[in-house]
């Protein structure tokens, strides 16, 4: 007597009960492909994030090393001032290979795409090549050198380095502020 009964539940179930499995497939195929898309939007978000804050901190790293270099390019204009009023060579070597290498450091930290600081990192290297050629010229300095003469092209060099690098500093300390 049972066995009848199942045999027709089985016949007459068994196509609503596929249908039903079916539905419940599909809803959770439509499921997973929501939350796989929702998955793929907050990594591509988390993605956006991390490049922003990795380019913030880079943006942040020369901002301030810049700002440190600066200092350090003025005393070493500094420097170079009095190693020509001393007329020593010595000096006026260490002080321009000083020069070089942290104006070379801050010209790394520049943005060419930006125009005032296109217009240091093309000083700097006019400065960095007077040096050079003063560097070779050093070694033939004597008693009857005229040192203002000799040096005239690397103090303008410099100076005008020097004269870009406070409006540079303060446009930055204005950027840190915002």
């Amino acid at each position: 007597m049972i066995w009848p009964w199942l045999e027709w539940t089985n016949a007459a179930l068994s196509v609503p009960l596929a249908l039903i499995g079916f539905v419940a497939a599909i809803w959770q195929a439509v499921l997973a492909k929501r939350a796989a898309i929702k998955a793929k939007d907050a990594a591509e978000a988390a993605q956006a994030a991390a490049e922003a804050a990795a380019k913030s901190a880079r943006e942040q790293f020369k901002l301030l090393s810049t700002a440190s270099i600066g200092p350090h390019l003025v005393r070493l204009e500094e420097n170079i001032d009095s190693a020509i009023d001393k007329k020593s060579p010595e000096l006026l070597t260490v002080a321009i290979l000083n020069w070089r290498w942290q104006a070379g450091m801050c010209r790394q930290f520049l943005d060419p795409s930006k125009p005032q600081e296109k217009t240091l990192m093309s000083n700097i290297q006019k400065s960095i090549v007077a040096v050079k050629t003063l560097k070779l010229e050093i070694l033939q300095f004597d008693n009857t050198t005229n040192w203002t003469t000799q040096t005239s092209r690397l103090r303008k060099a410099i100076g005008e380095v020097t004269a870009d690098l406070g409006p540079l500093a303060a446009q930055q300390s204005v950027q840190e502020l915002e």
